[in-house]
């Protein structure tokens, strides 16, 4: 019975950190398409936020290594290259230092990015 038990745990957890990354995988998706499309100075800021955010959620999420088996790789892999288009694009990086309001603003993100310096080389966040 504690085998079963500990097999169904198991199962669940994977089917349950399976669908967090997909429904993380369609935030992100609808987020940059809000970017993408975004017309004013001010509509872009705002939809670069809700990228931001959702980065910020997602090291989170990493950090607490929510996901198992090879959803947290593909999160990993998933949140450094979202840092290397960030790091490759002026107006990214600057809309990030308008968001900066407080010293714990992305402190998530910062932690992800200082511990994958060796992935995400010449990128850092204004603190």
């Amino acid at each position: 019975v504690l085998f079963i038990a500990s097999r169904q745990l198991w199962v669940g957890r994977r089917g349950t950190s399976a669908g967090a990354l997909i429904g993380l995988n369609e935030s992100f998706r609808q987020s940059w398409l809000q970017y993408s499309k975004a017309n004013s100075e001010d509509e872009k800021q705002y939809a670069f936020s809700e990228v931001m955010n959702l980065i910020e959620i997602a090291c989170a999420i990493f950090e607490d290594d929510l996901f198992v088996g090879q959803r947290g790789k593909l999160l990993e892999d998933y949140l450094c290259h979202l840092f290397i288009i960030i790091r490759d694009d002026d107006d990214r990086r600057t809309r990030i230092e308008k968001m900066l309001l407080t010293p714990d603003t992305f402190r998530h993100a910062l932690s992800f990015l200082e511990s994958h310096r060796s992935k995400i080389q010449g990128i850092s966040l204004p603190v």
